[in-house]
């Protein structure tokens, strides 16, 4: 997608956030995913200890699985960064460093700040394809789609074979509940990497062009071509892939032996004895959230917070109040808390995978990032978290309100990107100054706030395309006029004309316009191009002097 968001002039920063913020909020909440072992292991191991501790766990379900499933609507910060980053997409508004990121790539044509530090991942380049390898979809398609089915073929086998155990009925529930899910994956993944290597050697390059050599092998030849990869290379990519996740099992190893030290020393017994007395039990999932968001922040790993705070926190739920309600919504602010903190801190493993894989500064990701996950993490605990444990509505309901304020939210205090007066939101304001008054106490120049003034006054303002913009906060946006042309696909003839006649224009002095199933960028073509424009009157020095600066610009992108 990187390719894909660059000819579109989305900046990096704006690439790795949506890369980050659609990869462990989905993975955290998903029924079949790499996460869902780890968190359903952690969930009965807290069940079969407070069993084996004599509780009766009166209204929870003795299967994890299935606890696991009903806490999916109260994980509210996953959900609501969702929907938030889809409404901001298709409202077209940001607030903070993005809108400030996301006008330098528009405007000045920059992907990434100046002073951006871009670190090339060694692990990404090994797996990167072979120069002259053909890209094909099913050989990414197909082995995601085999997993997928393995791993529920998986847990309905192993839940069936469970439930007739058990003497149970075959149903759905207790199925799919029953089913060993750290088993499943572990079957589908294994399985489905036999098939991909199998897939990429039968398959030869033969001329530049992919073929499946039966008619050969029918006739007992050699195919003229080299396999697409061969089992050598298959073995190697396989290998790489163990040493990308070397680092975070590691992690995960070592916060295993600190929750297994916690659990042990009896730590859960005496926090629910500390704050049975001084803390009303319906506060606390919020407050899990807000612990668990300040060690993912600190440790940087998210699985590793799961592992320290389920053996104190779970238990000290069930001892406070004795209610399943409580008990459930606090494993959901654990894993959502969790991930809350994994977004705001530049030492997470996905915060630098996210930058890596995007081609992006950590430090500037990290910093476009945090307004958006600092609103979402706040509507998570004072719309989600707090209403719902005192009992004010119910968890589906958080989510609504949760992602309704969301889009309040984003059209009150975000900003259009493509605003005709390039006006900053409140907040880019508000931190602007304060920085700017930080810097001269400290005699030194800000860098930001001088990338945000280039980008204002890189723009020339039109004012025409003032007239004619329309945004909610404008009176013409509520017009009938307005409404009747978007229904009808429709517009004024004179602004067609002119939307002809820019295109026009663009297309002979643009080097992607004019030519676009080329490759390359001929320097020369556009430079004869503005030379012809300004002999015909067309163009006037100035517009062919900001036209070359900017056809130079795009060049040393393409290069």
């Amino acid at each position: 997608m990187r390719f894909v968001s660059d000819a579109l002039w989305v900046s990096r920063e704006k690439l790795a956030f949506l890369v980050d913020a659609t990869t462990a909020p989905v993975a955290s909440i998903a029924p079949v995913s790499s996460w869902i072992g780890f968190e359903v292991g952690l969930i009965q191991e807290q069940i079969d200890l407070l069993l084996f501790r004599g509780e009766d766990l009166s209204g929870v379900n003795e299967n994890a699985y299935l606890v696991f499933l009903e806490t999916i609507p109260s994980r509210f910060y996953p959900i609501v960064m969702l929907f938030f980053q889809f409404f901001m997409i298709v409202a077209r508004r940001e607030f903070g460093s993005m809108l400030v990121a996301e006008r330098r790539a528009i405007d000045e044509h920059k992907l990434v700040r100046d002073d951006a530090n871009v670190v090339d991942d060694e692990t990404q380049s090994a797996l990167v394809p072979e120069e002259g390898t053909p890209l094909k979809w099913w050989n990414g398609v197909i082995p995601i789609v085999i997993v997928i089915l393995l791993v529920l073929l998986a847990i309905l086998l192993t839940g069936k074979s469970t439930a007739e155990e058990l003497g149970l009925p075959l149903t759905a529930e207790n199925v799919f509940g029953y089913g060993d899910a750290y088993a499943s994956l572990m079957y589908g993944g294994f399985t489905t990497t036999l098939i991909a290597w199998f897939m990429y050697r039968i398959q030869y390059i033969v001329d530049d062009a992919l073929e499946f050599p039966v008619v050969y092998w029918v006739r007992c030849k050699a195919c003229p071509g080299r396999p697409l990869m061969t089992m050598e290379k298959n073995l190697t990519a396989f290998i790489d892939g163990i040493k990308g996740i070397l680092a975070p099992v590691l992690v995960l190893v070592l916060a295993w032996a600190v929750g297994s030290a916690i659990a042990d020393s009896g730590a859960d017994i005496f926090f629910a004895s500390a704050l049975s007395g001084s803390l009303d039990p319906r506060a606390l999932p919020a407050l899990t959230f807000v612990i668990a968001a300040v060690i993912s922040f600190c440790t940087g790993t998210s699985w590793g917070t799961m592992s320290i705070l389920f053996p104190i926190i779970v238990p000290t739920s069930w001892y406070a109040a004795r209610d399943s309600e409580i008990f459930i919504l606090t494993i959901s602010a654990i894993l959502s808390g969790a991930v809350f903190g994994d977004h705001c801190t530049p030492i997470s493993d996905t915060t630098i995978l996210s930058s890596i894989s995007s081609r992006c500064d950590v430090m500037h990701h990290t910093m476009t990032q945090l307004p958006y996950a600092l609103t979402v993490g706040c509507i998570s605990v004072l719309l989600g978290y707090l209403p719902v444990g005192y009992s004010a509505y119910r968890d589906y309901w958080g989510l609504v309100v949760s992602c309704i304020f969301s889009m309040v939210f984003i059209i009150f205090v975000g900003v259009r990107v493509d605003h005709p007066k390039r006006v900053l939101d409140s907040l880019t304001i508000s931190t602007s100054y304060l920085s700017s008054l930080c810097s001269r106490r400290g005699g030194k120049s800000d860098d930001e706030m001088e990338e945000k003034s280039q980008a204002k006054s890189f723009y020339v303002y039109d004012p025409d395309y003032d007239r004619d913009f329309v945004d909610i906060l404008r009176l013409s946006f509520w017009k009938p006029s307005t409404w009747k042309k978007w229904l009808c696909c429709t517009t004024d003839a004179e602004q067609e004309e002119d939307m002809v006649v820019d295109h026009i224009a663009d297309a002979e002095y643009d080097p992607i316009l004019y030519d676009s199933s080329e490759d390359f960028v001929d320097e020369e073509y556009t430079k004869d191009s503005v030379a012809m424009a300004m002999d015909t009157g067309s163009l006037d020095e100035e517009e062919a002097s900001l036209a070359t600066t900017g056809t130079q610009q795009r060049i040393e992108f393409h290069e």
